[in-house]
């Protein structure tokens, strides 16, 4: 019988190493000699010393030395009396959060089983708890200073901010926590935990730009209200559009971005809307009744976005619409009509659009002589008399045209003034135009700065853009719909329960039971619960007490609460200079910072905290910052190269690359990693690293270390 047996494993070889084994196994079965190079004979006859991880550490690595951060880090610093630079501490704890992210004490375990000690020529010997605790407390000394410097280099490597993003999250401590915790709820629910706040500032790349440590009550608006006054009044950005979630939508906090002279965006909360507007073109869409079956959902997501189109929202996309309403103070702070009867009010002025749409029908009658008048009204939707206002505009200078085109959507005279422009001679219009714009400019920056000091509780003028989603709309149409159907079956099943009681029930009781359904939708203003007394007998004839409910709506609430289902109301300084459908781009993008967030408390593992001092758990977050940049880098590159993937992804596709060292026959250490697999090579070939795929290269690149000297000591 034949028999076999393993003399070695020789692991995951190349493809010339293969070829080369062939090639001897076929000499031999013939009897014949072969002459192998001296790597592949040296290889087959040694083993396998070490395995450690290497690619996608080596891919962090560079993106670590593109931004040069081991310069920028031992730069903050007059001097380092140590073995380990700052940087030479602080990179593995960094890459450490990217790819397997644990305590800083699991840091000392985990670097020797990893490439990094070659990849650095790093001591690894220096490397222990304690000069980590001490580069923490380092760390946490230049976090200002790094915090410049980095968004210097942002500037000099991408230009200036499109945009910038502010939210705040929180973490939480396995134990008492540092001093700066505070005994609170979690943002995610979860009771009785020491918890700190972490205010956000981050570029549109989700480069983190500015971050900041609070107590863990501290509220959102101060929290980021503390962080710019941090920042102070730096021209980078009083010029950039900074866009803050609806925890700065309130009046208190709108007025105080206002006198910190940000370029805020941000968006009311939908119960305030009114008190900042109440010209939302919503009577548009009020008497609209959707279909509500499972098959009609596109078709009344359609007849929903037509008649946006018909109530003059201009269409970003099929599914979401925007409108400029007029710079204006809140709705309420404006004095009543009597106070002030100069007031301007009617329609919001639409210039712009009507003259690009007066332009548009004006080419087709003269190309299409059987579109008419009555066919070009028909096709907009509107009244003859209306049309002919708009096809006036085209009696405008051209001068005065391009003018209106320019300001857009901002222009913010209607079509009322301009049709006495048309009145004067053509030259004369243009200084006309410029003269009114420039003495509206005065008067609100005079009334801007009336605010500011005769009456600081008031806000002053804001720019204001609605938008409106009509899938969003349907959404809540449906799942309202379904609350009040649900509503209505748990009345039918307490009702028979109460029906089928064997003991008498209490009014207050029973009304709580139905009540508590109500509050768990977030419904007791909306329904009154009606009940009536029911008289049953049991079995031995006693008399049971008990009810019977129902939940009558509120027609007259229902239609108030649901008078903006779909929209959205931005609030901004008057003077962005964005149009409404850059502002709503620009603040549909506000996730790029919640993103963050989600990478820092995930893919990161920002929390739990196991540090106890200020400083060490300030020096954490900048750990996790530092790993944010990395991973946002990472994935700027992958998608500049064509080859879209998240960070973790890409980390995880690559973790299985290995640095293995092996011991040859002679006794020399010799490096080769494992094979790559296709999906290694193609992130390999879009970051253009493929010398850390090149064996050739790893070899000399690299000093080979004895494994059983550089562990640590158990």
């Amino acid at each position: 019988m034949p028999a076999h047996r393993v003399v070695a494993n020789l692991g995951a070889l190349s493809q010339p190493q293969i070829d080369a084994l062939r090639l001897a196994f076929r000499a031999g079965a013939k009897g014949e000699a072969l002459v192998l190079e001296s790597e592949v004979a040296d290889l087959l006859a040694g083993s396998t010393r070490a395995n450690r991880r290497y690619l996608d550490l080596a891919v962090l690595l560079d993106c670590w030395q593109r931004w040069e951060l081991s310069a920028l880090l031992d730069g903050l610093l007059d001097k380092q009396a140590t073995s380990l630079s700052l940087a030479e501490v602080v990179l593995p704890l960094v890459l450490q959060r990217c790819s397997a992210p644990g305590s800083k004490l699991e840091a000392v375990g985990w670097l020797p089983k990893t490439a990094l000690p070659e990849l650095l020529g790093l001591d690894i010997s220096a490397f222990h708890n304690s000069r980590i605790h001490r580069a923490l407390d380092t760390l946490y000394e230049v976090t200002g200073p790094l915090q410049e410097v980095l968004h210097e280099r942002y500037q000099d490597r991408d230009g200036t901010y499109g945009a910038l993003f502010m939210d705040v999250t929180d973490t939480y401590f396995e134990g008492i926590g540092c001093p700066m915790a505070e005994l609170t709820k979690t943002k995610t629910e979860m009771p009785h935990k020491r918890c700190l706040g972490i205010v956000l500032l981050a570029n549109e790349r989700g480069y983190p730009v500015r971050w900041k440590v609070v107590g863990g009550k501290t509220k959102d608006w101060h929290a980021m209200g503390g962080l710019l006054e941090d920042i102070g009044q730096v021209p980078w950005l009083k010029q950039t559009p900074v866009v803050f979630d609806r925890a700065m939508g309130n009046q208190k906090t709108v007025r105080a971005l206002k006198q910190a002279k940000v370029r805020f965006v941000t968006a009311a909360h939908v119960t305030e809307i009114e008190s900042y507007s109440k010209k939302v073109p919503i009577s548009a869409l009020a008497d609209i009744v959707l279909d509500g079956s499972d098959d009609s959902y596109e078709q009344d997501i359609k007849r929903i976005a037509e008649a946006a189109r018909r109530a003059g929202f201009e269409e970003i996309h099929e599914r979401l619409f925007a409108i400029e309403l007029d710079v204006d103070v809140p709705a309420s702070e404006q004095p009543s009509q009597e106070a002030s009867p100069k007031r301007r009010r009617g329609r919001r002025p639409m210039a712009a659009t009507h003259l690009r749409q007066a332009r548009q029908l004006a080419q087709r009658m003269e190309a299409d002589e059987s579109f008419g008048r009555e066919e070009a009204a028909v096709s907009l939707g509107i009244s003859l008399e209306h049309l002919d206002n708009q096809l006036a505009l085209l009696c405008l200078a051209p001068e005065v045209q391009e003018r209106i085109l320019e300001w857009g959507e901002r222009f913010p005279f209607g079509e009322a003034r301009l049709r006495k422009l048309i009145k004067l001679p053509p030259e004369a219009q243009l200084s006309a135009l410029d003269e009114q714009l420039e003495a509206l400019t005065v008067q609100l920056s005079t009334t801007s700065g009336d605010n500011a000091g005769d009456d600081d509780e008031r806000i002053g003028p804001l720019r204001m853009v609605a938008y409106f989603n009509p899938q969003l709309f349907v959404d809540i149409r449906r799942r309202t719909a379904e609350h009040c159907e649900k509503l209505q079956r748990h009345a039918a099943q307490f009702n028979a329960e109460l029906a089928a009681a064997k003991r008498s029930r209490s009014r207050d009781a029973t009304y709580r039971k139905f009540s508590a359904e109500l509050e768990r939708l977030n419904y007791l203003g909306a329904f009154d619960i009606e009940l009536e007394p029911l008289t049953l007998r049991s079995k031995t004839g006693k008399t049971i007490t008990s009810f019977q409910g129902r939940f009558i709506r509120k027609e007259q609430e229902w239609k108030r609460r649901r008078r903006y289902d779909g929209f959205v109301l931005l609030l901004g300084d008057p003077l962005l200079p964005q149009s409404a459908r850059e502002l709503v781009q620009l603040y549909r993008i506000k996730d790029i910072v919640e993103k963050d967030f989600q990478s820092i408390k995930s893919a990161i593992k920002l929390r739990p905290v196991f540090h106890y001092t200020d400083p060490k758990v300030q020096a954490h977050v900048t750990v996790c910052m530092l790993a944010l940049l990395l991973q946002r880098t990472l994935e700027q590159r992958l998608a500049a190269a064509g080859h879209p993937m998240t960070a973790p992804a890409c980390i995880e596709a690559l973790n299985t690359c290995h640095l293995n060292q092996r011991r040859t026959a002679n006794g020399s250490p010799l490096y080769d990693i494992t094979q790559l697999t296709s999906d290694q090579q193609a992130i390999v070939d879009a970051l253009d690293l493929r010398p850390l795929a090149d064996e050739q290269h790893v070899r000399v690149a690299l000093v080979p270390r004895e494994p059983s000297l550089q562990e640590p000591s158990r």
